[in-house]
């Protein structure tokens, strides 16, 4: 998406609201569906981006703790 959501900010308090994008925003693992508030240290996850809100900036956090797999030269071998 290209404006996936927007946040907020005001005297400290967030909210974010998700713009329609096709894989949805979450916070703390809850999908946003409506505007939602956030609060220091809330876990934001934007398609492969997880940040945390830290009361007036939105700053990059580490996705540890998730898996990935990468793969190079895979073949596949069917028998007959």
């Amino acid at each position: 998406s290209r404006r996936h959501a927007k946040l907020t900010v005001t005297a400290g308090r967030g909210v974010l609201a998700d713009l329609g994008s096709v894989n949805g925003t979450f916070v703390n693992g809850k999908p946003v569906r409506s505007p939602t508030p956030v609060a220091p240290g809330d876990r934001i996850d934007i398609g492969p981006y997880t940040l945390t809100f830290t009361g007036d900036a939105l700053a990059p956090a580490s996705r540890s703790g998730n898996v990935e797999l990468r793969a190079w030269r895979l073949t596949r071998t069917v028998k007959d």
